[in-house]
């Protein structure tokens, strides 16, 4: 048997059940909700009434979590702080287009990162990425 000195430094992980249900909330709570929620009115009510729904369901799960006194998490800050930009935009222009050009901006901003890239890059330090992917066809 080894002593309490071996196993000092050792990192003990929760088991993934318990990983997996933390962040399933987590991620449940801050995105597939107010997702669920503004797709459905979006079928039924409109477009301005699903932003609506989905800001509010936003808000309504930081205040619960404010008045528990428990931790925010990241993901719900995050995607509230953008839902409500992408919202104030919507809104002012009165344009749905405006709403979802934001994600996909990201998306071709995010895309020049990938490992794919380089092969079209002329930059010297996207030279070792370059043999991973083939060219488009």
């Amino acid at each position: 048997m080894q002593s309490r000195e071996a196993h000092r430094g050792a990192v003990h992980l929760p088991s993934v059940w318990s990983l997996l249900r933390h962040g399933g909330l987590r991620i449940a709570e801050a995105t597939l909700v107010p997702l669920g929620l503004f797709y459905l009115l979006l079928q039924f009510v409109g477009f301005r009434w699903a932003l609506v729904a989905a800001l509010a369901w936003s808000y309504l799960a930081i205040a619960v979590r404010l008045v528990r006194r428990e931790r925010l998490s990241a993901l719900l800050l995050i995607g509230t702080a953008m839902l409500t930009i992408r919202s104030a935009i919507s809104f002012a222009t009165g344009s749905a287009f405006f709403y979802f050009l934001q994600p996909t901006l990201g998306n071709f901003a995010v895309a020049p990162g990938s490992p794919c890239s380089g092969r079209w890059s002329t930059s010297p330090t996207a030279a070792p990425r370059s043999g991973r992917c083939s060219p488009p066809r």
